[in-house]
């Protein structure tokens, strides 16, 4: 009883907070300026495809891309395939490609630039037959 008593007591308090607030005129901020909206989702247009798939397709080879990824300080996480083929993702958009077919990564003992990193490659394609 004293359960249902004390949620009965919270909705009927959060009701009145949020009629209060829903007075109000608040903005809304955001990172997602209008102008570059479109960076952001470049990469959601470009397909990732195997081998195999991009034999059922007309295509053109747009060219080979590299993508990397490289920790440069000890407090930074380790270099990654997944930030490499990001990488690569957002090399294609910039050079219209509609498709990706990935290669290989491979990881590169520590320098004096990237205490670790992966470099990935793959095919850019412009798809004829889309």
């Amino acid at each position: 009883m004293k359960k249902a008593l004390f949620i009965r007591s919270a909705l009927i308090a959060a009701t009145f907070v949020l009629s209060a607030c829903s007075s109000q005129d608040y903005q809304v901020k955001s990172n997602l300026a209008p102008h570059t909206i479109k960076e952001y989702f470049k990469t959601s247009g470009i397909k990732v495809m195997s081998p195999q798939q991009l034999l059922t397709h007309n295509y053109k080879v747009i060219g080979t891309i590299e993508g990397d990824s490289c920790q440069e300080q000890s407090n930074q996480p380790p270099a990654d395939i997944a930030h490499a083929k990001v990488d690569i993702l957002n090399k294609a958009a910039n050079r219209h490609a509609d498709a990706v077919v990935f290669a290989r990564c491979v990881s590169f003992p520590a320098d004096n630039v990237c205490l670790s990193s992966v470099s990935c490659y793959a095919k850019a394609v412009k798809l004829l037959d889309k």
